[in-house]
């Protein structure tokens, strides 16, 4: 279980509305509230962008094409059938696919 941090003190920051338009841009791109944005800042970790709806849509559907495959590979190992062993292989191929697909997007920021 993670330890509560005790937060004790309060830093106030004047922006020039540049500036602020600037953070507040950056901390919606990343999807942090913007103390857990300075917070990283501080910790010398520089926050990345969170990828767009549409990676988290084709991972939702990535997710749901999987879970009907492991779904279908039970039904044939109850089943006690031969190609129980071709849906094991063909649901590995899928996986290791979804995975680079997915890391490809990460990288090329792709939304």
């Amino acid at each position: 279980m993670k330890k509560k941090q005790d937060i004790r003190h309060r830093i106030l920051i004047r922006f020039t509305e540049e500036e602020y338009a600037l953070v507040k841009d950056n901390v919606t791109k990343c999807r942090l509230f913007t103390q857990n944005y300075f917070r990283m800042l501080i910790k010398g970790r520089r926050p990345i962008e969170s990828p767009g709806d549409d990676y988290f849509e084709l991972d939702h559907n990535f997710h749901k094409i999987m879970i009907n495959l492991l779904q279908i590979s039970g039904k044939a190992y109850m089943l006690n059938m031969k190609e129980y062993g071709l849906m094991w292989d063909v649901e590995q191929a899928f996986n290791r696919h979804c995975t680079r697909i997915m890391k490809l997007m990460l990288r090329l920021k792709i939304t």
